[in-house]
């Protein structure tokens, strides 16, 4: 009997330890997940701003936006099984990219409050490129989904063929004298 509490003892000791750590990584997983959203929050409200702030906020905003377009493209192409070729590994030097850009910018924001950007040229040039790569393979990803849905005029054309059909066949039915089914005895 004391070995069988002592086992129960343990197991609930066990239970217990396992639910403070899932506890713990839950809450530290919603604090940063939380803290990324009010800095996401805060560079949208700055984007609205004007100077230097504004358009290194800007900036930030057009590349994150930038990269979640094409992770969902490339999702969305995945799903209707389009050729997606190598974007997945581009896109990771692409995000590779965008973050090294994000940091610069993150080091020109904070004293560019109430003062000119100064070297803010290159980030700017960099992030425009970041930003055109990620509309070209939103561009080609979204081609490849095209090129793999089926022709709708073909498929409009299929579809009316066969109803046409279906409803001559319900209109030769009506015109033909129906046969009474017979009923088959069985003897088991």
């Amino acid at each position: 009997m004391e070995t069988f509490l002592l086992i129960l003892a343990a197991l609930a000791l066990l239970t217990l330890a396992t639910g403070v750590v899932v506890t713990r990584r839950v809450v530290r997983a919603v604090r940063r997940q939380a803290g990324v959203l009010r800095d996401r929050a805060g560079i949208t409200v700055r984007a609205h701003t004007g100077g230097s702030p504004g358009e290194i906020a800007r900036l930030r905003l057009g590349l994150h936006r930038s990269v979640t377009g094409v992770r969902r493209a490339l999702t969305a192409a995945q799903g209707a099984s389009a050729p997606v070729g190598d974007v997945a590994s581009l896109l990771v030097k692409l995000e590779q990219a965008a973050h090294d850009v994000d940091t610069e910018l993150q080091m020109l924001e904070a004293p560019a409050r109430g003062r000119p950007a100064v070297g803010l040229a290159g980030p700017r040039s960099r992030a425009r490129s970041v930003t055109d790569a990620a509309g070209h393979l939103i561009d080609a990803l979204a081609a490849g989904v095209s090129r793999v849905a089926p022709d709708l005029t073909r498929l409009q054309a299929e579809c009316a063929i066969e109803a046409e059909a279906l409803r001559g066949y319900a209109h030769d039915d009506q015109l033909l004298p129906r046969a009474e089914p017979t009923s088959v005895r069985t003897a088991w």
